[in-house]
């Protein structure tokens, strides 16, 4: 619960925490019935599988310091399935731990808000938007965290009293808030994607379609009127737009973020062509994008260091057939098993990383590798959609 609480409030504590909880687990021993839940669970075996992959990767890499570098940023997806897959009782504390990151995001929204307020009182400039107004990470991870918390509000069953859907309705209003705020991309298509399946739900299976319009026009009228107050938000939406129906016409050394990436896409699939089938090793990766950047005469892509800003790409050039192989599997076996037993929040988390990690090289840093790896497991809580 603690992790989950730190994840979007302050990162950098998690590690000690996570250290703690595995000595914890260690030293309650009972190792054979930790190994038996360990080996039914299916999911985390992806997790693990791709951990090892890494590892091998070793074996050919030549940069071996940032292989190293590597290993320890996703140490989490071999720890994860240790700590919390061996737990013989996942459910009972699975939905408090969903609830404490859901309490973690609104603690982190007011900070944001905080900090960003108290500048502009002391210097009159404005930091409620993208990267000034997201304190302690980059604003695609704290907008993902947020947009899966509203699932969990969402979707999480509850009492259905009318002071907790109250509470509910401000808690969501909140954070849909803070998502449009920072600014995000792949936060904001998630954010109405989510919504539209929830509004597909309430019409749907509960037949609630004048409350789903009634939410579908508030939503409406809020993220239009954050459009308004906050320009830069609309301006970033309308520059990618802009920028994909000119894909051709992208300048070799454009400075534009949304530009940058369809070239660094260019070259990341030149790049895993050049490496299948075993891929570049751990470390070499991003070696092998630069030459890649300087053969397609990208210097600027090259000086930056950019990764593949895409994370099937990254692991394809990295570990070429067995790491797509492997990387594939950490979403469609969830999705299956999400399907399957109707955990809705399992399925929500697994359509929210499969936007994000299109866009950007998530498990290349611990804010998207503890996320994925610590999230990314069958405990089901009940749920409205059962």
């Amino acid at each position: 619960m603690l992790i989950a609480f730190l994840l979007p409030v302050y990162i950098q504590a998690t590690p000690p925490v996570i250290v703690l909880l595995l000595v914890n687990r260690i030293a309650e021993g009972n190792f054979r019935s930790k190994w038996f839940e360990l080996k039914n669970t299916k999911i985390v075996w992806t997790l693990i599988i791709l951990y090892i992959l890494h590892i091998i990767g070793m074996l050919w890499t030549e940069n071996k310091s940032a292989g190293w570098f590597d290993l320890e940023v996703k140490l989490s997806l071999i720890l994860f399935p240790f700590i919390i897959a061996s737990q013989t009782n996942k459910q009972e504390y699975y939905a408090k731990t969903l609830w404490s990151f859901v309490w973690g995001c609104i603690i982190s929204g007011i900070i944001c808000y905080s900090v960003a307020g108290l500048h502009y009182i002391n210097t009159g400039e404005n930091h409620f938007a993208y990267t000034y107004f997201s304190y302690n990470m980059h604003p695609s991870y704290l907008a993902m965290y947020m947009v899966f918390s509203i699932a969990v509000i969402l979707f999480l069953k509850q009492d259905k009293t009318r002071k907790t859907q109250s509470i509910n309705v401000i808690m969501v209003l909140f954070l849909f808030t803070t998502v449009i705020i920072l600014a995000s991309k792949s936060g904001i298509v998630t954010l109405f994607l989510l919504l539209l399946i929830y509004l597909l739900y309430l019409s749907i299976k509960q037949n609630k379609t004048s409350v789903a319009l009634s939410f579908l026009a508030v939503f409406i009228l809020l993220a239009t009127t954050i459009f308004y107050i906050s320009p830069y938000t609309k301006q970033r939406i309308d520059v990618a737009l802009k920028t994909l129906l000119n894909s051709k016409k992208i300048n070799s050394n454009t400075k534009e973020s949304n530009a940058e990436r369809i070239l660094i896409w260019k070259s990341d699939l030149a790049t895993i062509q050049k490496n299948i089938p075993l891929g570049s090793g751990t470390g070499d990766i991003k070696d092998e994008l630069i030459q890649t950047y300087l053969q397609y005469n990208y210097t600027d892509l090259a000086k930056k260091n950019l990764n593949a800003h895409n994370q099937f790409f990254q692991t394809a050039i990295t570990l070429g057939l067995a790491g797509i192989i492997a990387i594939i599997a950490c979403f469609t076996i969830p999705l299956y098993i999400g399907f399957r037993s109707k955990n809705i929040i399992l399925l929500s988390f697994i359509i929210i990383t499969i936007i994000n990690f299109s866009v950007e090289s998530m498990l290349e840093v611990q804010a998207g590798t503890i996320f994925f790896s610590f999230f990314n497991n069958d405990s089901k809580p009940s749920t409205n959609m059962a």
